[in-house]
């Protein structure tokens, strides 16, 4: 038996951007990922170590479900702008746009600031753009640095959350999404919205803590940090995560008292009012992002 294993399964992530959260297929897909669960406890039970062994179960997200898949190329073309989603012989100020499931980013070639900023201000008149990020400093954004993605050379110019609502799918599900290019009532993911932030963490064994709910946030940045601390091993260099010690039977010390935060942007274009906003946690060094929206209003 080796010291650690990690066992990935695809469903019901595919299932789910196929046909839908909720769906009868998303549902059959889980249920055969209980069914390959079953066997892994089943063969620990036939080796003897069961009893000996931790296991965490944990999805990488939550998901949505796509109520519309505006074409941001086009939109943008039609308010002047030269965009693509492929470069091919790019000039300066040219707007090139990598959409990402529910967020999308924006590179502005040769970094030309008044195209840039004429991008943020259509964004923020804009009805599928939910939180606005901006390497330039530009009112009623936040900076990139505040969700930790580095001012590189890779790092977009401009990076957008899509617009969600916690409105209910034909399944009944809630978390509906405007996502680039998506088809309506499909899955996907990789948005600030609270159904995609929100997803699975279930520990069982003998060095965690039975019937145990904790209400203190976590996150799968917590992941390898506990792993590690379980088998002993000393991270060569700080994590972003933290080790889960409330759910530990042996607990080393207190866990800081998590605190709330929230981050608020707002800019007057015209007769329209620009609000977002971002809620995240702090638990000592670690960050956890809950939820982030936006909107353009009349005044």
């Amino acid at each position: 038996m080796p010291k650690y294993t990690l066992l990935w399964l695809s469903e019901p992530d595919k299932t789910q951007h196929d046909s839908g959260v909720g769906s009868s297929n998303a549902i059959l897909a889980i249920e055969t990922s209980d069914k390959n669960l079953a066997e892994v406890l089943k063969a620990l039970e036939e080796k003897g170590v069961r009893d000996k062994t931790d296991i965490l179960i944990v999805s990488d997200h939550g998901f949505s479900t796509i109520q519309r898949g505006p074409n941001v190329v086009d939109i943008l073309k039609k308010q002047h702008f030269t965009a693509t989603k492929k470069l091919e012989n790019p000039e300066p100020g040219d707007v090139m746009v990598v959409p990402v499931g529910g967020s999308a980013l924006f590179y502005v070639i040769d970094r030309v600031e008044p195209v840039t900023r004429r991008l943020v201000e259509f964004l923020q008149t804009s009805d599928f753009a939910g939180v606005i990020f901006s390497r330039l400093p530009i009112e009623g954004t936040f900076p990139l640095e505040a969700v930790r993605y580095s001012d590189t050379n890779a790092a977009p110019d401009v990076l957008i959350s899509l617009r969600w609502s916690a409105d209910r799918n034909e399944h009944g599900h809630p978390g509906m999404i405007v996502s680039v290019e998506g088809t309506k009532g499909k899955g996907t993911h990789a948005s600030l919205s609270r159904f995609d932030m929100n997803n699975t963490l279930v520990a069982s064994g003998p060095d965690f803590k039975k019937g145990h709910i904790s209400d203190v946030p976590s996150g799968n940045i917590d992941v390898a940090p506990t792993v590690l601390w379980l088998l002993g091993v000393k991270p060569a260099e700080p994590l972003d995560g933290r080790v889960l010690h409330e759910a530990l039977v042996t607990s080393e010390g207190s866990v800081p008292a998590p605190v709330e935060r929230r981050l608020d942007a707002t800019r007057d274009i015209g007769f329209m009012r620009w609000s977002q906003y971002l809620k995240f946690i702090e638990v000592g060094h670690a960050v956890y992002f809950m939820e982030g929206n936006g909107e353009a209003v009349f005044k």
